[in-house]
């Protein structure tokens, strides 16, 4: 309780929590000490900062990993370093992931902490790195919704992403701002909207092309979605398409 700052891997939260998801462990922690700002760490996963009030979420950055020994050392000493020089949250854990990344690419505890130089050097490079993989990883969600409107699962969508089914709704909210039912519901009626707009087919075909058991429930999805029913989107784009 004399802590202004906790810092622990989720290994350490679940055994002084009790709690397995990340963001209940946080909730467990200030619980227990209400005082104390925590830090929970999720390896390849990245980094969390709650106060009770503020959440911040870091993602790691990509590394080629040679020895992790030393890692959360890293992080902890470039996160106490950064606030205790004045840097914002966002900057302090930016920083520490920054610096854990570069330190797994070398052997040994202590030799491996980057100096800071280093890190800011490789910060820029890191950054475009990590965004590199987002878009890919972006791709890989695309693909999949494309491919998958009638069996579209938060499981099958895990194992193409390598991530916990619990993390990848995470993933999808932190860098697509959609759950996994709001994309499914957006590539089903992108899948829709391109059939009515090239086609003749009629809309009871078009349903089940779009991963829909039945009209009520494509009908609901175009109304939220472009404002207007099925009938009404295909007769508005063939009105432009005439002009």
């Amino acid at each position: 309780g004399m802590c202004d700052y906790i810092i622990v891997n989720k290994t350490e939260g679940r055994a002084i929590t009790g709690k397995e998801e990340p963001e209940d462990i946080l909730k467990a922690l200030l619980k227990k000490y209400p005082h104390t700002k925590a830090v929970l760490t999720l390896g390849k996963n990245g980094s969390i900062y709650s106060d009770g009030t503020d959440t911040v979420k870091q993602p790691s950055f990509k590394a080629d990993p040679v020895d992790t020994t030393g890692a959360g050392d890293t992080f902890t000493g470039y996160f106490a370093a950064g606030m205790i020089g004045g840097k914002t949250i966002e900057k302090s854990l930016e920083y520490a992931s920054a610096a854990a990344a570069l330190a797994v690419t070398k052997n040994g505890a202590a030799p491996s902490i980057p100096e800071l130089d280093a890190v800011e050097r490789s910060l820029g490079y890191l950054i475009a790195r990590s965004g590199d993989e987002t878009r890919q990883k972006t791709e890989t969600v695309n693909k999949y919704f494309e491919n998958h409107l009638k069996d579209a699962s938060v499981a099958g969508l895990s194992v193409l992403l390598g991530y916990s089914e619990s993390y990848t709704g995470r993933w999808l909210h932190n860098n697509l701002s959609m759950s996994f039912s709001e994309l499914l519901i957006d590539a089903r009626c992108k899948k829709a909207a391109h059939y009515l707009k090239t086609t003749d087919l009629p809309v009871s075909e078009i349903i089940g092309l779009a991963g829909y058991r039945n009209e009520s429930f494509l009908r609901k999805a175009f109304l939220k979605k472009y404002g207007c029913t099925p009938f009404e989107y295909r007769k508005k784009e063939k009105t432009k398409n005439d002009k």
